[in-house]
């Protein structure tokens, strides 16, 4: 994703990494706040489902990303996206993997 942003938005190294920095951060802050009830209220099978669902339509929006793009609609929104798809699929995929240990 780094390459897009310095390649074809024409951001600095630094500028591009800075502006993927939200994604670790909204992922955490989405676990702890959101994918833990999320997972209480459905259980992780709708969970994981609903998690790779929303990383696909994050995905939609990476790729319709043109040489006029701009940061916050065409980068930031489909990142968001990721941050939260991941959050709802990483969360119950690793309880589900770790629960018979």
């Amino acid at each position: 994703m780094l390459f897009p942003l310095q390649q074809v938005l024409e951001f600095e190294p630094f500028m591009a990494a800075m502006g993927m920095l939200p994604t670790p951060v909204l992922m955490a802050i989405f676990m702890v706040v959101l994918a833990e009830k999320v997972m209480a209220k459905f259980g992780m099978k709708v969970t994981i489902f609903i998690g790779f669902i929303i990383l696909g339509i994050s995905g939609l929006l990476f790729s319709g990303n043109t040489i006029n793009g701009h940061y916050w609609s065409d980068v930031f929104i489909p990142l968001l996206l990721a941050a939260l798809g991941n959050a709802l699929a990483y969360l119950p995929a690793t309880t589900a993997a770790v629960s018979e240990a």
